[in-house]
């Protein structure tokens, strides 16, 4: 997704903090897991677990700059609130598809 998000050729979007949030999007999974609609989980819930996956991640890294950063693209990816969350939920949903099609064809 990064190198995807590099690789953009919209003018309207800011390119570098595009880039940042499909680096962070998923980072909150390294604690909470890969939580799927067939996981059973409510879309509240599944936003608390990694929520909290994200609390504990810039707890460790210290109320650094970065960290704090870090925390900012995460919750701007989640709020979908900018131009630059969308295309980066669309990269997502579009990774994903091709994941898929490659596991297809397996």
């Amino acid at each position: 997704m990064a190198v995807l998000a590099l690789l953009t050729t919209d003018s309207s979007l800011d390119r570098t903090r595009l880039t940042k949030m499909a680096l962070v999007h998923d980072l909150a999974e390294s604690i909470a897991g890969d939580i799927t609609p067939h996981s059973g989980v409510s879309k509240d819930e599944k936003y608390k677990l990694e929520r909290d996956g994200m609390e504990e991640l810039v707890s460790l890294l210290g109320a650094t700059p970065e960290a704090l950063e870090i925390k900012a693209l995460w919750e701007e990816y989640e709020a979908a609130a900018t131009p630059e969350a969308l295309y980066c939920k669309d990269l997502d949903k579009f990774e994903m598809i091709v994941q898929a099609v490659e596991y297809e064809k397996r």
